[in-house]
């Protein structure tokens, strides 16, 4: 929709003078997020478990409990079955749900829209001015509402569509390309998250007409954007059932002094706190994770750099409920309505210092966090990621490739069984090459052979065999088959002989996929329904 953006409630916004903070009441307010965050870190712990497993099984490398098991001279093959099956699932999706030249979402008026009453005495004016003559009945007053709110909804769809082709902060990113991230975070840990829409302002021009006439204006312009988030940043409250009955959920950044000097620069930021907090921690406060610790022990790169931690912050970022007061204690405008009772807000800490608080713009049903679940899960919030499911297969596919090299490398290469003391001195009976003479000094007295060869069971196909069983446990685990893969090599024949047999096969290849979709299908309107409150207040008229 094409509105004018806050008009009048802009220009008393630029009349208020900020309010004086009040630090002790924010440094009880930073106190207080600071405990809640620690007590979502903690209850983190057990899911990023799960990620750090899951992890290691998508590049293909043994549990720290499985390596210590496994001697040094034992096969450490790792097949990377699970890596093959997430990448073709996040492919397949991304193909299911960006099919080319159409759109996922739409945006479409209620059958009985409710417009503002401004809006329906504008409307009521005009039909009155066009029909003076006309008696209004309710069909007709219902039909032009219907009218105007399809008109309005056609334009909101395209607006939205041109916001989506450049989502990123740059403008170099469009929707897809974020999106795919976050299918490929959802698919491998159980969750993908998206942040937004968030604002970035801009001075252009624009041709306005007015009364017929055109003129060139010049005024801030404002774009939204999205972000994706990595899981592991990602603090949200796990206690709670879904994600829109959390208290609240944190965001964890990770700046060096000269980004976080460049946010006491801003409007928005609390300057005089950050600077303060720089003086007094000129070396930073950042800390490795735990789990960052183990994420670099997976690269050999990491293992043998580890990059340091001097000079570097650890940011939180807090979307959640904030009372009135504390806000107010930060320098926002709250109406007396307002104190004593909580509102969703936005709040920054470095440290037990907060540097930012504002009151969201949005209503408080409008998520700026979007959460795409691959597999709900009754335990976990975040759902369950592909690897958990397929695990067992995986891990059995593992073990049986471990004992195939290692039966074949004990089948396949010579064993020997060598009497020493019958050989000559110059014989090595270490080495064994082609056309060696193995000369005896001396003859056994019952005829026995200095050199004998000693066979062991070869099982190789029947480990083969359990290897496809695994695999096809995998298959039926993950409903990741070659058809649905994108492997036509291995279907069958008959299947593909015709064009309709071809179709039927891969409608029935994707019906694993709708369940996945739906889940989707919450993202979609999540970010929407987003964007479309964002267009309500920043989008200026341009009609």
């Amino acid at each position: 929709v094409e509105v004018e953006a806050d008009g009048e409630e802009a220009g008393e916004a630029e009349e208020q003078q900020p309010l004086p903070i009040d630090t002790n009441r924010l440094r009880l307010l930073a106190r207080t997020l600071r405990d809640r965050f620690t007590e979502y870190d903690k209850a983190r712990s057990s899911v990023e478990a799960q990620w750090l497993k899951n992890v290691r099984q998508y590049i293909g490398e043994y549990d720290p409990g499985i390596s210590a098991l496994l001697t040094p001279d034992q096969s450490k093959a790792y097949p990377k079955i699970t890596r093959v099956k997430v990448l073709s699932i996040v492919a397949r999706l991304h193909a299911l749900l960006f099919p080319a030249g159409e759109k996922n979402w739409s945006v479409e008026s209620s059958p009985q829209p409710i417009l503002p009453s401004d809006q329906l005495a504008q409307i009521l004016m005009t039909w009155t001015a066009a029909n003076p003559e006309a008696v209004a009945t309710q069909d007709e007053m219902d039909r032009i509402v219907k009218v105007t709110a399809d008109d309005i909804a056609k334009r909101m769809a395209k607006v939205i569509d041109d916001q989506l082709a450049d989502a990123s902060v740059s403008g170099s990113c469009d929707y897809q390309t974020l999106v795919r991230n976050v299918l490929f975070s959802g698919v491998l840990y159980g969750c993908g998250v998206l942040k937004g829409p968030m604002t970035v302002s801009e001075v252009g021009s624009l041709i306005v007409v007015t009364d017929g006439v055109a003129r060139v204006v010049e005024q801030p312009l404002y774009r939204p954007f999205f972000e994706w988030v990595s899981i592991w940043d990602y603090y949200p409250d796990l206690s709670a059932k879904r994600f829109d009955q959390m208290d609240g959920q944190f965001q964890r950044h990770i700046y060096s002094k000269h980004n976080l000097s460049e946010l006491a620069k801003r409007e928005d930021f609390i300057g005089s706190a950050i600077t303060d907090y720089l003086q007094r921690h000129p070396t930073g406060n950042y800390t490795k994770k735990g789990y960052e610790q183990d994420l670099d022990a997976l690269s050999e790169e990491k293992r043998q750099t580890q990059p340091g931690e001097a000079n570097k912050y650890e940011l939180l970022e807090y979307w959640g409920t904030v009372s009135g007061d504390d806000l107010r204690a930060a320098g926002v405008v709250i109406p007396d309505s307002m104190m004593g009772k909580t509102a969703y807000a936005c709040v920054w800490m470095v440290g037990d210092t907060v540097i930012k608080a504002a009151k969201s713009p949005f209503p408080e049903y409008t998520a700026m966090y979007h959460q795409f679940v691959f597999e709900e899960d009754e335990v976990n919030l975040t759902g369950s990621g592909l690897p958990v499911i397929m695990r067992d297969s995986q891990l059995g596919i593992s073990t049986f490739t471990r004992m195939l090299v290692d039966n074949a490398a004990t089948v396949c290469g010579p064993n020997l069984e060598v009497d020493a003391e019958q050989l000559a001195d110059s014989v090595n009976p270490n080495t064994i090459r082609p056309f060696k003479a193995w000369v005896k000094d001396n003859s056994s007295p019952n005829g026995a052979r200095a050199v004998q060869n000693v066979s062991f069971d070869s099982h190789i196909s029947e480990l083969l065999e359990s290897i496809r069983l695994m695999r096809e446990f995998a298959d039926t685990e993950t409903f990741v088959n070659p058809i649905n893969g994108g492997d036509m090599e291995n279907m069958p024949g008959e299947a593909l002989r015709t064009s309709g047999n071809m179709s039927m096969a891969m409608a029935s290849a994707a019906l694993p996929f709708k369940d996945i979709v739906r889940n989707f299908d919450r993202f979609t309107k999540s970010v929407i329904n987003s964007l479309i409150q964002w267009n309500l207040i920043y989008h200026a008229q341009r009609a």
